[in-house]
């Protein structure tokens, strides 16, 4: 569980391990302590962004919970619906999304949240005006299974034998990935601002996910002027 209280959040630092004190994070690993903890806080919502084991005690729990999901694909939906009656709010990225749950008779009230790229006076940022091509090309996202890295490298390295002076910047954690090719650059996890950067000096961003929802990558660099090669899943 994470507890934020009384403290401004900025886009440009949203790191969580840098920006959450570490007297806000609460360390409970028994589900009865955690229960407990729940049970005899000040809370007034639980928040579950796709963290289904919540899902185990929720008929133990006093307080309301609101659930975040990001992709109408998502084995996570259908633990929502089989769940709904415990939920006072479940938070979507699509109208197609909110629609789907409705048409699985999903009952609770459905909201649409945005990203940065929805908020110009957040993002700040206008979109570049292109004199010519960088052959600089990032990818932006958790680095897992689904996002099929092993392929973005594989198509980078025979891109590169064609355009030698290229780079892929692969922005983002999680499984560890190597290449040999120094044109290839692992950036590690960046902040928002950061991700801009490296947007304002890339062509385009890339993406051969097995599995998206509505990707914040090709929107965010979309609202910068740069456009998205990405698989055909959208």
């Amino acid at each position: 569980a994470v507890v934020i209280k009384n403290e401004e959040f900025k886009f440009a630092k949203d790191y969580l391990w840098q920006d959450v004190p570490n007297y806000f994070i609460v360390k409970k690993k028994r589900m009865d302590d955690i229960i407990d903890y729940i049970n005899n806080s000040d809370f007034e919502y639980i928040i579950v962004n796709k963290l289904n084991e919540v899902f185990k005690f929720t008929d133990k729990i006093n307080k309301k919970i609101q659930v975040i999901c990001h992709n109408p694909k998502d084995p996570f939906n259908e633990i929502i619906l089989d769940n709904q009656q415990y939920i006072d709010t479940c938070f979507v990225l699509t109208n197609y999304h909110k629609n789907l749950l409705r048409y699985k008779n999903f009952t609770k009230p459905v909201k649409i949240y945005h990203n940065y790229a929805f908020k110009p006076e957040q993002m700040k940022n206008k979109p570049k005006k292109r004199t010519g091509f960088t052959n600089n090309i990032c990818f932006i996202g958790r680095l897992a299974k689904e996002k099929n890295i092993d392929l973005l490298i594989d198509s980078f390295n025979y891109f590169n034998k064609i355009k030698e002076d290229a780079k892929l910047y692969i922005i983002g954690d999680g499984i560890q990935y190597t290449s040999n090719n120094p044109n290839i650059i692992f950036t590690g996890r960046l902040n928002f601002k950061e991700i801009c950067d490296y947007l304002r000096m890339c062509d385009y961003t890339i993406s051969s996910s097995y599995i998206e929802g509505k990707p914040f990558s090709a929107i965010e660099g979309m609202s910068m002027g740069v456009p998205c090669i990405h698989s055909n899943i959208l």
